[in-house]
């Protein structure tokens, strides 16, 4: 296909394909080569150790945020300077608050307008780290009315559905599978909540942000970057902190949230919209780099 279309860039990404597009240039003349990384941890030194003997066929790398980058660097994947940020791009006009779907989802959830319900969303694997998140929420059981919604499947989901039930707070949770309608369950949420391990970019919590929600997160990979100062950062895998967070923002007066809303949304507007992201691209293309 490269010989064929003679494409003037070739923009590989993800750790397979970068690795493997690398490779194929020693056979196959390519004009410019791009690698893009989405991710601080690639979980395992082989890949590590691919990516620096790689790393001089490629013209330069992308990563989704200055952590990543800097992950990369320390752990000797690449030199500095051979990698640059470039951040994921959420589609505002996807995302955005809808008083409708936050309606419609509640109903079919059936949570009361008294209930305050915590959303998180992602693959239920270890990255995302979901033990800490339950544990935070069996810390709040005797607390204020509350649910939490979690959307995503994986391989830990009977192990997080036991967990559940050793913590006495199954009946609180809706496990909700794979879903197509995330915009909507943001509307819906009262507040989002990230409880990852480890995050390259943490893609969710700008669409969070960008539907007006309060946001919770653990202070891992480029959340830090994307938050700022529009949303609570707590230590990764620390559910007692994890907790006392999530109190807070259910806490919050509804005007204080609707404020911080609109800040987070103008955030991520401003920052890292589709557009923002494609004119990166564009210019890393140009390289201007």
């Amino acid at each position: 296909m490269v010989k064929s279309f003679q494409p003037d860039i070739v923009n590989s990404h993800l750790v397979h394909a970068n690795i493997l597009t690398r490779m194929l240039r020693l056979v196959v003349p390519m004009r410019c080569l791009i690698s893009s990384a989405h991710n601080s941890n690639e979980e395992g030194r082989a890949r590590i150790w691919a990516y620096r003997l790689t790393d001089r066929l490629a013209d330069i790398s992308t990563n989704v945020s200055n952590e990543a980058v800097q992950a990369f660097e320390a752990q000797g994947a690449v030199k500095p300077g051979r990698m640059i940020p470039v951040y994921n791009g959420v589609s505002t006009d996807e995302f955005r608050f809808d008083t409708a779907l936050r309606e419609q989802i509640r109903e079919e959830l059936k949570i009361s307008a008294e209930t305050s319900l915590i959303l998180a969303v992602g693959r239920l694997w270890a990255p995302k780290d979901y033990p800490s998140l339950l544990k935070a929420m069996s810390a709040l059981k005797d607390d204020r009315s509350w649910r939490l919604a979690v959307a995503g499947d994986g391989p830990l989901r009977a192990t997080l559905e036991a967990l559940a039930a050793d913590l006495e707070i199954s009946e609180r949770i809706n496990w909700l599978g794979v879903r197509h309608d995330v915009p909507a369950l943001m509307s819906a949420c009262d507040v989002f909540v990230l409880s990852s391990a480890w995050e390259g970019f943490g893609l969710v919590v700008a669409e969070a942000m960008a539907c007006q929600r309060p946001v919770v997160a653990t202070d891992c990979g480029g959340v830090r970057e994307v938050i700022g100062n529009r949303g609570s950062l707590v230590p990764p895998k620390d559910p007692v902190a994890l907790a006392e967070a999530i109190k807070s923002a259910l806490a919050q007066p509804a005007q204080q949230n609707e404020e911080l809303g609109r800040a987070a949304r103008k955030r991520i507007q401003e920052r890292y919209s589709i557009t923002a992201t494609a004119e990166r691209y564009l210019a890393v293309y140009r390289g201007e780099y």
